[in-house]
């Protein structure tokens, strides 16, 4: 499947932030986490993930990297970041990752990962540590536009 063509460009959220695990409940404890400024989404399988971001795209994504086959998590956080860019993407690792692993996901653009068993606001600080960094660049980038128009 080629996600890319499955994946809207941008919806109106019904979720703020889609968390990707078939640990539920470490997903539950994630969702509470970060309850306080995002409304999340708990799906177990890739092709849930991709299910809901035909229907909406939220403002984070948080996967464990070890759910379903692991390259086909990757071709989705690929297509994912290609058409939404300014999505802060995380992944959760049940087991460390080897180094071909970790430039894996350094290349398929994944902001960051902690490995677990982590301390849920420590995933809450970077999550908002990078969407905040996100939307600063969202809105230089409407500045600039702005500029470049009534310059013409």
């Amino acid at each position: 499947m080629n996600f890319s063509d499955s994946l809207p460009m941008r919806a109106n959220s019904e979720c703020s932030a889609l968390i990707v695990d078939d640990d539920v409940e470490y997903a539950r404890v994630i969702a509470d986490t970060l309850s306080g400024t995002y409304q999340s989404r708990i799906v177990t399988t890739v092709d849930a993930a991709v299910q809901r971001f035909q229907r909406a795209s939220p403002r984070v994504l948080v996967a464990e990297r070890w759910v379903g086959d692991p390259k086909r998590l990757i071709d989705f956080i690929r297509a994912v970041r290609a058409s939404h860019a300014d999505l802060a993407i995380f992944l959760t690792s049940k087991r460390p990752m080897s180094l071909a692993e970790t430039m894996e996901c350094w290349e398929a653009d994944v902001d960051g990962w902690l490995l677990k068993p982590f301390h849920p606001r420590e995933l809450a600080g970077r999550v908002d540590h990078i969407a905040r960094r996100l939307a600063a660049v969202k809105q230089a980038q409407i500045a600039r536009a702005d500029v470049h128009s009534w310059a013409s």
